[in-house]
């Protein structure tokens, strides 16, 4: 390497002049990162608030796991009645979706999931199960959404749990015995 390359690099290092150029931007930049946190923190409680309420109106035992990361999670697949591979596959999306490449991928199936799992939740509410689409095209009808999931007015709504045949019987129409008389008289 040229001396005078490597003389201009170290000194463009150490310039003075250079990192005060760098850092006067952090004066305004700790504000911006604090208000970004305190709206992740809020966007947490509200969350969590809604999913506990949630599941007290859905007679969950384990409304507290509302509170605790991943537990949430297990909470929400519990409350919506879907077979326990879906949460495998979500857990399993989760730590799988920082890899490179397939992880935009992965953490596409994973909304996916999350949004049947909110359309579950929305059918055993009384509400129509399309809301959860919200969650992917507008996020404050999201907000919006499981607000009213939460604290508004539903009605409990049994249905089958997903993969169960939901079977009714039938009652058959009574036999009347002049009509078997006639249909044997027209053969």
């Amino acid at each position: 390497m040229d001396e005078s390359v490597a003389g201009d690099l170290t000194k463009s290092l150490i310039d003075p002049k250079a990192l005060e150029n760098a850092f006067s931007s952090i004066p305004w930049l700790l504000p911006v990162i604090g208000i970004i946190i305190l709206f992740f923190f809020l966007l947490y409680i509200y969350s969590a608030l809604t999913l506990m309420f949630m599941a007290k109106k859905l007679e969950s035992k384990n409304s507290w796991m509302a509170w605790i990361p991943f537990a949430n999670i297990y909470l929400m697949w519990e409350i919506s009645e879907t077979p326990q591979w879906t949460m495998i596959v979500y857990f399993i999306g989760i730590f799988c979706g920082f890899l490179p490449f397939i992880g935009g991928l992965i953490s596409i199936g994973i909304s996916a999931l999350a949004i049947f799992w909110y359309w579950r939740i929305c059918e055993r509410l009384g509400k129509p199960g399309w809301w959860s689409i919200f969650s992917l095209v507008f996020f404050p009808a999201w907000l919006i959404m499981i607000g009213i999931l939460a604290w508004g007015n539903t009605t409990l709504t049994k249905i089958p749990p997903v993969g169960t045949q939901q079977t009714t019987s039938v009652p058959e129409p009574p036999k009347n015995p002049d009509q078997s008389d006639n249909s044997q008289e027209n053969k």
